[in-house]
């Protein structure tokens, strides 16, 4: 199930690498929330899972932060890999599965491990190599994902302008 995750999770970034050169960045985010939410929803009225409860008060609340979050999360993304290098941007989502240690750890109360820890510094250390080891602005270009030349950090032009 993780290698189909991690696979379908690339082909998602890959879309929106693609996409991200014709589409504003608030367009894509939405067009994912909407998704996502019509996927969920399809499957609930197909009876999966086949137990639930409804949610309370205090729980809608935590849906909706949940909600906001992801979307905010995906719009940074989004903007990110139009902005950036397609294995820096990702490279620095990895960085999630430390964050999340570190907050099981300290906020749930989870317990320390060899793994987490190994497992954690592994990440951050793959991250910092992977971003360190790139081209600096003003070194090189890159090319867009339309064979545009886009000078490293620069802002990719809109669809409007694009047109013209």
């Amino acid at each position: 199930i993780g290698v189909v995750s991690a696979a379908m999770s690339t082909g998602g970034s890959l879309c929106i690498r693609v996409l991200g050169g014709r589409e504003h960045a608030l367009v894509i985010a939405l067009w994912l929330q909407i998704t996502s939410a019509l996927l969920c929803g399809a499957a609930l009225l197909l009876g999966v899972p086949d137990t639930y409860t409804l949610p309370g008060l205090r729980d809608h609340a935590y849906l909706a932060a949940v909600g906001l979050l992801s979307f905010l999360g995906q719009l940074m993304l989004t903007r990110s890999l139009q902005l950036l290098l397609a294995n820096v941007a990702l490279s620095i989502g990895f960085t999630g599965v430390a964050y999340s240690y570190i907050w099981g750890v300290f906020v749930f109360g989870d317990a320390v491990s060899l793994y987490g820890v190994s497992g954690t510094v592994l990440v951050v250390m793959g991250v910092t190599l992977v971003t360190a080891c790139q081209p600096r602005a003003g070194d090189s270009s890159k090319q867009d994902v339309e064979g545009d030349v886009v000078p490293h950090g620069s802002p990719r032009s809109d669809s409007s302008q694009r047109n013209s």
